[in-house]
């Protein structure tokens, strides 16, 4: 019907639908522009150019932060990645208002605003000024170590 835009798709998941998305992206590869996954559950290595941002909760039992963090570190991509390591956030109420789910829809919004609609106005709360004020003052993350932010070359 022509509502779609097949040139600039992304990807976004929960749990072991982020899994699923990294699956699909890889299947997928330059169709993809942008993957979001959230406390991914077992997720593949990455093997598509798309930006990557995983958000992972510290509180999580499910989705290991550790077995996340170890997909991301072993990524060998030169797009842009982001690993997010959330306080006070656990697997079952991840979208549940009021735990966390404002900051990570920001997140979430910006990083697929960014990279598939190609709006750096949205690069603020990636890497910036908003994203800033967000560490600083500890609503997302306990210290600003908790978001790694790797640039594409």
């Amino acid at each position: 019907m022509g509502r779609v835009d097949t040139e600039n798709l992304g990807l976004s998941g929960y749990s072991f639908g982020a899994a699923g998305a990294v699956l699909a992206a890889n299947q997928l590869k330059t169709e993809i522009k942008g993957v979001v996954a959230i406390n991914a559950y077992r997720p593949a290595l990455p093997l598509s150019e798309a930006p990557y941002l995983f958000v992972v909760g510290k509180l999580d039992t499910v989705a290991i932060a550790s077995t996340v963090n170890r997909v991301f570190a072993a990524m060998d991509t030169h797009a842009p990645r982001a690993f997010a390591y959330v306080s006070a956030l656990d697997h079952c109420r991840v979208l549940a208002r009021g735990n966390k789910h404002q900051e990570i829809a920001r997140m979430a919004t910006a990083w697929l605003k960014n990279y598939i609609a190609q709006d750096s106005r949205y690069m603020t709360f990636i890497n910036e000024t908003e994203l800033d004020l967000l560490v600083n003052e500890g609503q997302v993350f306990a210290d600003a170590s908790d978001y790694v932010f790797v640039s594409g070359e």
